[in-house]
Order: structure tokens, then C-alpha cells, then sequence
């Protein structure tokens, strides 16, 4: 293709919200229970219950792969448990609610990202005191956020800083990929 055949570039970002199926409304978000230097580390490291537990759910999902995908252990399927039971199986069953809230005619970078996060700023409750609010992308959308974001930590307005936003890497191309992979 000559430089003057060259197509158009088109870059859009599509914005979705997810519904968290297993809520945490009962935990504190006023303050800290501990603060950093108050915390011990063994309090981050899993415990010998842990690890028991641990172990047995490993089993169990063991035992379900070796007796799904090994003709010899096929007769033990109906025998051996599929999943692992925890407190959230009624929520984690149900269809998970996905919302479209659009798709903004800009791209991931310098001079598209303010324009994202303003309008991803719409979404989140609470202008005064903003209620936390996770928001994802693959690495590279991340990191342009996070420092969009740090673009505007002077402004003067709580919603001027885009408080209440946190930036957390998912990777959606892995999880397509494993779909693509899996089920097509």
C-alpha cells in the first residue's frame, strides 16, 4: 500500500460495567482497622487452616480433571465433586450483569485519556465522598489511566481528581484468547 492509499485509523474505547455478584457492603470503609507499621506480616501469610483448606480444594479439582480427562478414572465423574463448595455458591451461580455505557470516540492516549476518565467519572457514586469504584483494562489502558489520573490530582474538587476510581489490570485478550482456544 503507497503513502497515499493508506486507510483511515479509527480508535474508539468501549466502556462497560460489571455487576459485582458477591458484594462487600459489610466491611468498614470509614478508616483502616491497623495501620502499616501496626501490621505484623504473619497476619498476610496463610495459616496452617489455610493451607489444610487449600489442599483439600486442590483435591478435590484434581480429582474431578484426572477423572473427566483419563479413560481409566472416566467411571468416577458422577462420583467426584465438580466445583469447590464456599459461602458465595448461590451469588457466584447467577448470570453475571454486564450494563454497556458506551462506546467514546477517542483513543488511549495522551490527549483521548482525559476525556475517558472524565466520562468514566460519571459513573461513580458519590461526588462529595466518592464510593470506590474498580476500573479495568489490559495493561497498556492501566497504566495510560493511572497517569491520566495523576494528571488531575491538583484540581480542587474531590470529582476534579477523579477520586473514587482504581485502576486494576484484567487482561480481556488472555480470557479471548482462552475462549477462541476452547470454544470455537
Amino acid at each position: 500500500m503507497g503513502i497515499g492509499r493508506q486507510g483511515k485509523d479509527f480508535h474508539m474505547f468501549n466502556l462497560l460495567a460489571v455487576e459485582n455478584r458477591v458484594n462487600n457492603f459489610h466491611l468498614p470503609n470509614d478508616k483502616p482497622t491497623k495501620t502499616v507499621d501496626e501490621l505484623q506480616l504473619s497476619e498476610l501469610l496463610p495459616d496452617q487452616e489455610d493451607n489444610n483448606t487449600l489442599k483439600i480444594n486442590w483435591c478435590t479439582l484434581s480429582a474431578h480433571i484426572l477423572a473427566r480427562f483419563l479413560p481409566a478414572l472416566g467411571f468416577l465423574v458422577s462420583h467426584v465433586p465438580k466445583v469447590v463448595e464456599h459461602k458465595y455458591m448461590a451469588e457466584t451461580r447467577k448470570k453475571t450483569t454486564v450494563v454497556q455505557l458506551g462506546v467514546l470516540n477517542h483513543a488511549e492516549d495522551k490527549e483521548g485519556m482525559p476525556h475517558i476518565i472524565t466520562h468514566e467519572h460519571k459513573y461513580v457514586p458519590g461526588q462529595n465522598r466518592p464510593i470506590r469504584i474498580v476500573v479495568v483494562g489490559d495493561l497498556l489502558t492501566i497504566e495510560r489511566t493511572s497517569a491520566a489520573m495523576e494528571d488531575t490530582r491538583n484540581a480542587h474538587t474531590k470529582s476534579g481528581c477523579k477520586e473514587g476510581m482504581i485502576p486494576a489490570i484484567a487482561d480481556f485478550h488472555l480470557l479471548g484468547n482462552f475462549y477462541q482456544v476452547n470454544f470455537i
